[in-house]
């Protein structure tokens, strides 16, 4: 995983740290980075926000900038967003997650 990937998964995770201190509905913030199995160019940002209760935003963030992941966690803080779920499945099942720490 590049230096900038691994900036943007600890970026995240310091931001839910922060997050679920005060927001009651919200579990976790995660980052997951994803390559293909196929072309291993190819490689998906995935942004999660985990509910209170197992439900969870996911959200294609692949190539956005710092700014850009911080401005879709503030608008799935209050309201769930589901239309990427398949996707994100689909992505899972041809690829394999990149580790932080390589």
């Amino acid at each position: 995983m590049t230096d900038n990937l691994k900036k943007k998964v600890q970026f995240v995770k310091e931001i839910s740290g922060i997050v679920v201190k005060v927001q009651p509905n919200v579990a976790s913030i995660d980052y997951e980075v994803y390559q293909s199995k196929k072309n291993p160019k190819w490689i998906t940002e995935f942004l999660i926000v985990n509910y209170v209760g197992g439900e969870r935003t996911i959200r294609n963030c692949t190539g956005n900038s710092f700014s850009a992941i911080y401005t879709e966690i503030g608008k799935y803080l209050n309201n769930g967003y589901y239309d990427e779920i398949q996707y994100y499945n689909d992505i899972v099942a041809v690829s394999s997650k990149c580790n932080v720490e390589e």
